[in-house]
């Protein structure tokens, strides 16, 4: 996810060079290895151990929520798809990208209705007032993803590329309807979600990072907002279908701009959220209560959402002013991405990034013991 965010903002920079381009490439080509090393490893643990793993999954609100993680993964390779191989290599990948972008449909929606279904089928007050996670927003910033994929296949692609408008519309009416179905959940979610808050305080400390997920609904969907604003007047697709009385070349431009008056006001929003996360994470680190943990790689891509939609702003209202807030917070997001890197990988390779605080070898002794144990117990029998 994040690595993917990183290579779309690169591609899509707010001051363009060949440099920012062939960063995107790195980036992409290490999102796709690193999503098929980690997916790998996710499937042969199902394989394995697929009745525990199904158990502690289908019980837990966080990790049915978790399961759109890849979900996003899968839509950030869609979006590179079109915006770099597409470009590069002609109409078959664009072609790729829709069908991807339809599996992605599939995917995405179907962990949403699941995961809240769940928490209706399994009601909770403590949940609720105390303990509700905040990887519920992660289904939600899926959906806007998909969204937001659905306006870059069809605005992004070239002249010589680029979808009919029989192809195009489809995606776009699918998309803001995605669109529609993401706001309603978030506006119920950041209720729920602040009248917890309100009522327990700030998560656990180690959790605290993770409270940057409530930026993504925000900054996603002004992204996928302006995304599909240009989507309809791109290409004259709009003009080109010419049904009813929305479909036309007339409506086209109302609607773009109806897009990006909405994106101002998500972003909005968005600000308010990043006072309140980066509030709780400074006073964390300056008492000492965060730690280096998985939770700090939910930081970046919420934030690369808001990145894209200033980026966004900053071309809609060519207004330098939002370009170079983009390009500011993009520098703070490559840092924490940089320094997660740094602690992630020997703590990984210890153990300790997995949940064994005293690292694999006292692990494996701990099991060598039991073995020896039961063996002595055999023997006596």
């Amino acid at each position: 996810m994040d690595t993917g965010v990183l290579s779309i903002i690169l591609h899509q920079f707010p001051y363009p060079s060949h440099w920012t381009r062939v960063l995107s490439t790195i980036m992409f080509v290490t999102n796709i290895v690193l999503s098929l090393i980690i997916g790998s490893v996710y499937v042969l643990r199902w394989t394995l151990y697929r009745k525990s793993t199904y158990q502690k999954t289908s019980a837990d609100a966080e990790e049915i929520a978790l399961q759109a993680a890849p979900a996003i993964t899968w839509l950030t390779i869609t979006i590179q798809v079109q915006l770099t191989c597409a470009q590069s290599w002609g109409y078959g990948f664009t072609i790729v990208a829709l069908c991807m972008w339809w599996i992605g449909l599939v995917w995405v929606v179907t962990i949403c209705v699941l995961l809240y279904l769940h928490l209706i089928k399994k009601p909770s007050h403590s949940l609720v007032d105390k303990w509700l996670p905040t990887a519920v927003f992660i289904p939600i910033v899926a959906v806007f993803t998909l969204a937001n994929a659905g306006g870059l296949i069809v605005n992004g692609a070239l002249n010589d590329t680029h979808l009919n408008s029989d192809l195009a519309v489809p995606i776009t009416i699918v998309s803001f309807m995605l669109v529609g179905f993401g706001l309603g959940i978030a506006a119920i979610m950041y209720a729920v979600y602040m009248h917890r808050l309100m009522t327990s305080g700030f998560p656990e400390s180690l959790k605290i990072p993770s409270m940057i997920l409530t930026l993504g609904p925000c900054g996603q969907a002004a992204t996928a907002l302006l995304g599909l604003g240009n989507a309809v007047v791109a290409h004259g697709n709009f003009a080109k279908y010419d049904r009813g009385f929305f479909l036309t070349a007339t409506a086209a431009p109302i609607i773009r701009i109806i897009c990006v008056l909405s994106a101002l006001l998500l972003t909005g929003f968005a600000i308010f959220w990043m006072c309140v996360d980066y509030y709780a994470i400074i006073n964390g680190l300056v008492r000492r209560k965060i730690k280096p943990s998985l939770f700090w790689w939910s930081t970046i891509f919420p934030a690369g959402t808001v990145v894209t939609a200033l980026a966004g702003l900053g071309g809609a209202t060519d207004s330098a002013a939002f370009r170079i807030c983009a390009c500011i917070l993009f520098t703070v997001l490559v840092l924490i991405y940089v320094v997660n890197t740094i602690f992630t990988v020997p703590m990984t390779l210890s153990g300790r990034f997995l949940g064994l605080e005293h690292g694999f070898h006292h692990e494996y002794a701990r099991m060598e013991k039991i073995e020896v144990d039961r063996g002595l117990e055999e023997k006596k029998l």
